[in-house]
């Protein structure tokens, strides 16, 4: 992981070396990466990006969505955290996709020799970045 800062591009750009990795987080009383989900039973997941921390990137809201199951996400107050609850399904395992508002920040990812906008390289959506797209798994 490479995390860098320009002054040239001002203090709302940051410089990844590699598309950032998400994790998704279970809260008391696990703390689990990656946490099991149970249909019908509600679970406090947050978001962590390691590459965003200390920086002023971690403030943005990110939108996480379940695309292969009926699934309820009720976003809480504090930013980032979320109350996931799976409805019946015969999935294994709840995909989501984490999409990030940039709010007027820019990412800058090295490919190729080059410093290129996140905007051309990942799937956008108004103002929001597909970021990464998470698999949690399904338990009895």
């Amino acid at each position: 992981m490479s995390l860098f800062t320009n002054i040239g591009y001002g203090q709302d750009t940051i410089k990844l070396m590699q598309k950032p990795k998400v994790i998704l987080k279970s809260w008391y009383p696990e703390y689990k990466d990656f946490p099991k989900l149970k249909i019908g039973k509600r679970k406090l997941i947050f978001i962590v990006i390691p590459e965003f921390d200390n920086t002023n990137f971690w403030k943005n809201h990110i939108n996480l969505k379940a695309i292969n199951a009926e699934v309820d996400i009720e976003e809480l107050k504090k930013e980032n955290q979320y109350l996931v609850l799976v409805h019946a399904t015969n999935q294994q395992e709840i995909e989501f996709e984490l999409w990030y508002d940039l709010e007027g920040d820019t990412i800058l990812m090295y490919k190729n020799e080059n410093w290129i906008n996140a905007k051309t390289l990942y799937k956008l959506d108004h103002n929001r970045i597909l970021i990464d797209t998470v698999k949690l798994q399904l338990e009895n």
